[in-house]
């Protein structure tokens, strides 16, 4: 699971552009959606101490 897990999403950038001025969309880390606050409702978090799946992305282990 850990293998196959996403690690990166696409999206469009609400900043800048491209030079002709419209928008493409690019790939982003799953920090940049953590950091912005979205991942809670729908991150989880694998714990190898336990061999546990946890929702949400606040539990310490590697995130799903």
């Amino acid at each position: 699971m850990l293998e196959t897990t996403q690690r990166e999403f696409w999206a469009l950038p609400l900043h800048g552009g491209t030079a002709d001025g419209g928008m493409r969309e690019q790939a982003f880390d799953l920090r940049k959606a953590e950091s912005d606050g979205v991942l809670a409702a729908v991150a989880s978090t694998y714990s190898p101490e336990n061999d546990a799946v946890y929702d949400g992305s606040r539990v310490p282990g590697h995130g799903l």
